[in-house]
């Protein structure tokens, strides 16, 4: 139970931040955009996000993605 009105700024970051979905290769332009969203907030404000671990999540998940389809090349000693 809140006991505090949330800010329209964290409101919109919580909300861009639900928007995500299911991570693929294809969510990299809304999560850079929530990540400078939520930079953007004040200390504060920060404070006042419920699903900000979504967004970590998210990075992290995208960041796998990207690494698991990069070609990985071997060089002649590694072969």
């Amino acid at each position: 139970m809140r006991y505090f009105e949330k800010s329209d700024a964290a409101k919109t970051v919580d909300e861009m931040i639900s928007s995500l979905g299911t991570i693929t290769l294809e969510s990299e332009e809304k999560i850079i955009a929530a990540e400078k969203m939520y930079e953007a907030l004040t200390d504060e404000q920060k404070g006042e996000l419920e699903n900000y671990v979504f967004l970590v999540e998210a990075r992290i998940t995208l960041d796998k993605l990207i690494e698991e389809s990069i070609p990985v090349v071997l060089t002649k000693e590694e072969m």
